[in-house]
């Protein structure tokens, strides 16, 4: 039987409350290791945006950007849609890694339906799922 939201969610807070217990738990045997948690759970509660530097540029989708021997295109997706080393391109013979069609590290959410359990199921090329 599939867990409800309300169980989903319990089960979550209690997975962090592992972590966000420990400090409290280890001040008494090891009073320096629950110092460094509770300083490193401060800051991860209170995260910053990083300052832009000199050397960062906006690009848009699309645009070539050259990075050292590499020449990478990102997609309106944020996925790599071209990566092309520069140092072993050879005109025509030139690989590219990526492609609109097949991108790489594109963030893609999925839905599975319901299955019965003993269903498994298969992403085949694409985002596509299918019984097997």
């Amino acid at each position: 039987m599939p867990a409800d939201y309300n169980s989903t969610v319990n089960s979550w807070v209690e997975q962090r409350l592992f972590v966000t217990q420990a400090p409290a738990l280890l001040k008494d045997t090891y009073p320096a290791l629950a110092a460094n948690l509770t300083m490193a759970l401060d800051e991860l509660a209170h995260p910053t945006v990083p300052v832009p530097t000199a050397s960062m540029k906006k690009v848009n989708a699309g645009e070539a950007v050259e990075c050292g021997d590499w020449t990478l295109k990102l997609g309106s997706t944020g996925a790599v849609t071209s990566l092309v080393n520069t140092a072993t391109a050879t005109g025509a013979a030139t690989l590219d890694w990526a492609s609109e069609e097949h991108p790489l590290g594109q963030f893609v959410y999925q839905v599975c339906p319901e299955e019965p359990r003993h269903t498994a199921v298969s992403c085949s090329r694409g985002s596509s799922l299918r019984a097997i």
